[in-house]
């Protein structure tokens, strides 16, 4: 977190920082990202899994098998 990446900082002047960024970020910066190529592909995989179509499988969108081996 951004916090966490100045902790060597004075809590004031990091929290006064992370405000400043706040307050600078608009709706593009943050959502940007979410629109890219990549993430559409990603988004109409998924959209194809849920409507069952065939061929579509994200299933590791979904597989918990992974966390199995932290329980």
């Amino acid at each position: 977190s951004f916090l966490a990446a100045r902790a060597h900082e004075p809590l004031a002047v990091a929290a006064a920082a992370a405000l400043k960024m706040w307050r600078e970020l608009g709706w593009c910066d943050a959502l940007r990202p979410l629109v890219s190529p990549s993430e559409l592909g990603r988004l109409l995989g998924a959209g194809a899994m849920f409507a069952k179509l065939p061929g579509a499988d994200v299933s590791g969108l979904l597989d918990p098998s992974p966390l199995a081996r932290h329980a």
